[in-house]
Protein backbone atom coordinates (compact mmCIF):
# COMPACT_ATOMS: atom_id res chain seq x y z
CA UNK A 1 0.00 0.00 0.00
CA UNK A 2 2.76 2.98 1.30
CA UNK A 3 6.24 2.48 0.88
CA UNK A 4 7.93 1.27 4.64
CA UNK A 5 10.38 3.48 3.99
CA UNK A 6 8.48 6.59 2.97
CA UNK A 7 6.06 6.27 5.86
CA UNK A 8 9.12 5.78 8.27
CA UNK A 9 10.38 9.06 7.17
CA UNK A 10 6.48 10.60 7.35
CA UNK A 11 6.73 9.35 11.01
CA UNK A 12 10.16 11.12 11.95
CA UNK A 13 8.56 14.23 10.47
CA UNK A 14 5.58 14.01 12.47
CA UNK A 15 7.66 13.61 15.39
CA UNK A 16 9.72 16.32 14.72
CA UNK A 17 6.60 18.70 14.29
CA UNK A 18 4.91 17.39 17.45
CA UNK A 19 8.41 17.62 19.52
CA UNK A 20 8.57 21.09 17.95
CA UNK A 21 5.00 21.80 19.46
CA UNK A 22 5.85 20.82 22.68
CA UNK A 23 7.92 24.21 22.72
CA UNK A 24 4.94 26.57 21.42
CA UNK A 25 2.26 28.17 23.73
CA UNK A 26 -1.27 27.45 22.18
CA UNK A 27 -3.91 30.58 22.20
CA UNK A 28 -7.62 29.40 21.09
CA UNK A 29 -8.34 30.37 17.88
CA UNK A 30 -4.97 31.08 16.74
CA UNK A 31 -2.76 29.40 14.32
CA UNK A 32 0.77 28.38 15.59
CA UNK A 33 4.06 27.38 13.68
CA UNK A 34 2.93 23.72 15.03
CA UNK A 35 -0.76 23.53 13.53
CA UNK A 36 0.55 25.24 10.47
CA UNK A 37 3.10 22.56 10.45
CA UNK A 38 0.43 19.98 10.71
CA UNK A 39 -2.10 21.82 8.03
CA UNK A 40 0.93 22.07 5.81
CA UNK A 41 1.77 18.54 5.84
CA UNK A 42 -1.27 17.11 5.99
CA UNK A 43 -1.86 18.92 2.36
CA UNK A 44 1.05 17.27 1.23
CA UNK A 45 1.40 13.87 1.96
CA UNK A 46 -2.81 13.29 2.31
CA UNK A 47 -4.19 10.68 4.27
CA UNK A 48 -0.97 8.73 5.20
CA UNK A 49 -0.61 11.40 7.78
CA UNK A 50 -3.66 10.74 9.37
CA UNK A 51 -3.10 6.82 9.33
CA UNK A 52 0.15 7.82 11.82
CA UNK A 53 -1.72 10.02 14.41
CA UNK A 54 -4.02 7.28 14.72
CA UNK A 55 -1.10 5.70 16.69
CA UNK A 56 -0.74 8.92 18.94
CA UNK A 57 -4.13 8.31 20.33
CA UNK A 58 -3.38 6.71 23.67
CA UNK A 59 0.66 7.19 22.99
CA UNK A 60 1.47 7.64 26.78
CA UNK A 61 4.42 9.57 25.42
CA UNK A 62 2.40 11.66 23.26
CA UNK A 63 1.73 15.33 25.04
CA UNK A 64 -2.02 15.33 25.22
CA UNK A 65 -1.99 19.02 25.36
CA UNK A 66 -0.32 19.18 21.58
CA UNK A 67 -1.87 16.30 20.08
CA UNK A 68 -5.66 17.97 20.59
CA UNK A 69 -4.05 21.27 19.15
CA UNK A 70 -3.35 19.55 16.29
CA UNK A 71 -6.98 17.35 16.21
CA UNK A 72 -8.91 21.18 16.85
CA UNK A 73 -6.87 22.42 13.37
CA UNK A 74 -7.47 19.05 11.72
CA UNK A 75 -11.06 19.58 11.88
CA UNK A 76 -11.12 23.54 11.48
CA UNK A 77 -9.37 23.65 7.64
CA UNK A 78 -11.39 24.62 5.42
CA UNK A 79 -9.34 24.36 2.55
CA UNK A 80 -10.62 23.07 -1.27
CA UNK A 81 -11.08 19.34 -0.48
CA UNK A 82 -8.30 18.44 -3.72
CA UNK A 83 -7.63 15.41 -2.16
CA UNK A 84 -10.76 13.91 -0.93
CA UNK A 85 -9.41 13.91 2.68
CA UNK A 86 -12.30 15.76 4.21
CA UNK A 87 -13.99 12.48 5.31
CA UNK A 88 -10.50 11.14 6.36
CA UNK A 89 -10.41 13.93 8.79
CA UNK A 90 -14.04 13.09 10.14
CA UNK A 91 -13.29 9.47 10.23
CA UNK A 92 -9.96 10.49 12.37
CA UNK A 93 -11.39 12.91 14.13
CA UNK A 94 -14.80 10.83 15.04
CA UNK A 95 -11.76 7.83 15.87
CA UNK A 96 -10.17 9.80 18.47
CA UNK A 97 -13.56 10.92 20.02
CA UNK A 98 -14.39 7.34 20.51
CA UNK A 99 -10.82 5.49 21.58
CA UNK A 100 -8.62 8.36 23.23
CA UNK A 101 -8.28 8.28 27.07
CA UNK A 102 -7.73 11.68 27.37
CA UNK A 103 -10.44 14.17 28.39
CA UNK A 104 -8.64 16.67 26.82
CA UNK A 105 -7.96 14.97 23.15
CA UNK A 106 -11.99 14.10 23.18
CA UNK A 107 -12.82 17.79 24.19
CA UNK A 108 -10.26 18.37 20.56
CA UNK A 109 -11.77 15.65 18.80
CA UNK A 110 -15.49 17.43 19.38
CA UNK A 111 -14.27 20.61 18.42
CA UNK A 112 -13.08 19.31 15.17
CA UNK A 113 -15.99 17.48 14.47
CA UNK A 114 -17.82 20.82 15.11
CA UNK A 115 -15.80 22.66 12.75
CA UNK A 116 -16.48 20.02 9.47
CA UNK A 117 -20.11 20.26 10.44
CA UNK A 118 -20.89 16.69 8.28
CA UNK A 119 -24.55 15.09 10.39
CA UNK A 120 -23.03 11.54 9.25
CA UNK A 121 -21.26 12.18 12.90
CA UNK A 122 -24.10 12.08 14.51
CA UNK A 123 -24.45 8.45 16.07
CA UNK A 124 -20.44 8.81 16.62
CA UNK A 125 -21.60 11.89 18.69
CA UNK A 126 -24.58 10.24 20.74
CA UNK A 127 -22.59 7.62 21.51
CA UNK A 128 -20.06 9.47 22.76
CA UNK A 129 -22.19 11.89 24.54
CA UNK A 130 -24.01 8.71 26.64
CA UNK A 131 -21.11 7.14 27.45
CA UNK A 132 -19.58 10.61 28.85
CA UNK A 133 -22.59 11.32 31.04
CA UNK A 134 -21.46 7.95 33.07
CA UNK A 135 -17.73 8.59 33.64
CA UNK A 136 -16.40 11.19 36.11
CA UNK A 137 -14.93 13.30 33.97
CA UNK A 138 -18.14 13.77 32.16
CA UNK A 139 -20.29 16.71 32.62
CA UNK A 140 -18.15 19.49 30.80
CA UNK A 141 -17.33 17.54 28.43
CA UNK A 142 -20.66 15.61 28.19
CA UNK A 143 -21.91 19.94 27.49
CA UNK A 144 -19.38 19.94 24.54
CA UNK A 145 -20.72 17.02 22.97
CA UNK A 146 -24.06 17.62 23.53
CA UNK A 147 -23.56 21.03 21.65
CA UNK A 148 -21.37 20.17 18.87
CA UNK A 149 -24.70 16.79 18.60
CA UNK A 150 -27.07 19.52 18.35
CA UNK A 151 -25.60 21.83 15.99
CA UNK A 152 -24.97 18.53 13.86
CA UNK A 153 -28.54 17.91 14.14
CA UNK A 154 -29.63 21.83 13.19
CA UNK A 155 -27.41 21.12 9.81
CA UNK A 156 -29.24 17.95 9.25
CA UNK A 157 -32.71 19.88 9.45
CA UNK A 158 -31.56 22.61 7.23
CA UNK A 159 -30.10 20.08 4.57
CA UNK A 160 -33.29 18.59 4.52
CA UNK A 161 -32.60 14.99 6.61
CA UNK A 162 -35.49 13.41 8.51
CA UNK A 163 -36.08 13.78 11.96
CA UNK A 164 -35.09 10.42 13.94
CA UNK A 165 -32.28 11.69 15.65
Amino acid sequence: MYNTGSMKKLEERIAKIYKDGCRETFEAGMESEFSLAIEKLIHEEGVKVLIILMTYVNNPDINFEVFSEGLIWIGCTDEEDKLGIKIYRKIFLEYCLINSISSRVKDAAGLGLAFINNPTSIPILKMAVNREAKTISGPSLKVLLQQVLDQLIETKNILGGNNDQ
